[in-house]
């Protein structure tokens, strides 16, 4: 909560700036309203992690009741027998879809009925779901994630290949984590990498007069951990909202 000293400070800091930017002192202006990131409006991460659960639950319950409601196809009952004999297996194919077989080996000297055979495939998926919500977050921000994720999780495709003790969604997996370090690597390891260049994006859009686009970009930076200020007051008094310019420009 604001301490009324801090308020004061911030009231008497709007009645100085705002008759500059040509626009009259409201006579209860709560800056803090007016700043982006204030606690009033962050579409903050909060419940997404939760959101993500929800489409690797749904991804589930399109295929794990169907697991074992056809009998194995020609290349599933090549992988029963491959993991029966790894090594051999290894050795003749020259490790193709090694580290599959490796993985669903343990699961074959459990069982081999279909249901059992095929579970990795779909908890590959489901560990992919994960792996695309992180890219579309640090790309761009938890919303992309989320919409990605939920659409991947109620593809036709995910659900089909998720049924075969094949090592489909283990690629799936292998090219999104591959696509994950990739990200990684292009923002140097620099959280505030994707904030800075959304705040950079901001400010073209305002500078051209795109200025529904520039305040996307700033709340986007905003949630990216990078303080929007001073584009965001700009692009209020743009907007003739002087007293939010002013409100921003001394609660941020």
């Amino acid at each position: 909560m604001t301490s009324p000293v801090h308020a004061g400070g911030r009231a008497r800091c709007v009645a100085s700036v705002a008759p500059r930017m040509g626009t009259a002192v409201p006579a209860e202006h709560d800056a803090e309203t007016s700043r982006p990131g204030a606690p009033s409006e962050p579409p903050a991460r909060s419940g997404t992690w939760l959101t993500v659960g929800v489409a690797m639950v749904a991804a589930a319950a399109l295929s794990l009741p169907r697991l074992g409601s056809r009998t194995m196809w020609l290349d599933e009952v090549y992988t029963v027998g491959a993991t029966s004999e790894l090594l051999d297996t290894w050795r003749r194919t020259g490790g193709t879809q090694a580290l599959y077989y490796l993985l669903v080996w343990p699961v074959a000297q459990v069982s081999t009925d279909p249901w059992a055979m095929r579970l990795p495939s779909v908890l590959f998926a489901l560990a992919a779901l994960g792996v695309v919500y992180e890219i579309g977050r640090r790309i761009w921000d938890v919303r992309v994630g989320v919409l990605a994720t939920g659409g991947l999780a109620l593809s036709w495709g995910l659900a089909r290949y998720s049924m075969e003790a094949r090592s489909y969604t283990l690629a799936l997996l292998l090219v999104s984590l591959s696509g994950l370090a990739l990200v990684a690597l292009v923002q140097g390891g620099d959280p505030d990498a994707a904030g800075r260049g959304l705040y950079q994006s901001g400010e073209i859009h305002r500078l051209r007069g795109d200025l529904a686009e520039a305040e996307a970009d700033y709340r986007a930076a905003s949630q990216k951990g990078r303080e929007p200020q001073p584009g965001l007051a700009l692009l209020r008094f743009a907007q003739g909202d002087g007293a939010a310019a002013a409100g921003a420009v001394c609660g941020g």
